[in-house]
This record gives structure tokens, C-alpha cells and sequence, in this order.
């Protein structure tokens, strides 16, 4: 148990330090746009890795609405992430073009 503890803290502080490297990395596209669009690459594997946890988070689609696919407030939180991958993209093609 205590591992699983640590291994959960310590998980979850490296994925909130990638996080924010891949903001820093997004925000130097004014002068560095190659390092942003590596930074816009790398939010598209996190938001595309994420939105796969739709499909597999349980809670995630409402049950009670008759078979049709409603989001739970689960579900919800995590379709965000549909937005923030076209983002990327559109991050990713502006660095790509920014000379």
C-alpha cells in the first residue's frame, strides 16, 4: 500500500512537471518556434493519450440515460481534451510556418 502511495505521488509530480514544460516550450514560439512545435507535438501525444481514458475510465458515460452516450461529470472533464488537442495542432502548424 505504501508503495503504491509513493509510486502514485511521485507519478503524478512528474507528469505535472512534464506539463509544464510543455507550456514553457509552447510559450517561447516567439523566438524559438522550433522548440515550440516540439512542445506542440508533445501535447498532442498527452491530449490524444488522455482521451483515450474516455473509453476506458469507468463512470465515464452516464448509464442511467437509456443506452444513449451521455458524459458523466467524468466523461466531461475529460472530453476537454478534444479542444486542447486541435489547439495543438493549430499550435503545432504555427510554429511550423513561423520564420
Amino acid at each position: 500500500m505504501a508503495v503504491r502511495h509513493f509510486l502514485d505521488h511521485h507519478l503524478s509530480s512528474l507528469l505535472g512537471v512534464v506539463e509544464i514544460a510543455i507550456a514553457v516550450l509552447l510559450a517561447v514560439k516567439p523566438w524559438f518556434p522550433r522548440l515550440s512545435a516540439i512542445g506542440s507535438l508533445m501535447a498532442i501525444g498527452m491530449f490524444a493519450t488522455t482521451l483515450t481514458f474516455v473509453l476506458s475510465t469507468p463512470g465515464a458515460f452516464e448509464a442511467s440515460a437509456g443506452g444513449f452516450p451521455v458524459l458523466s461529470s467524468t466523461g466531461q472533464f475529460l472530453i476537454k481534451d478534444v479542444a486542447l488537442l486541435g489547439i495543438s495542432a493549430w499550435t503545432l502548424v504555427d510554429a511550423l510556418t513561423r520564420r
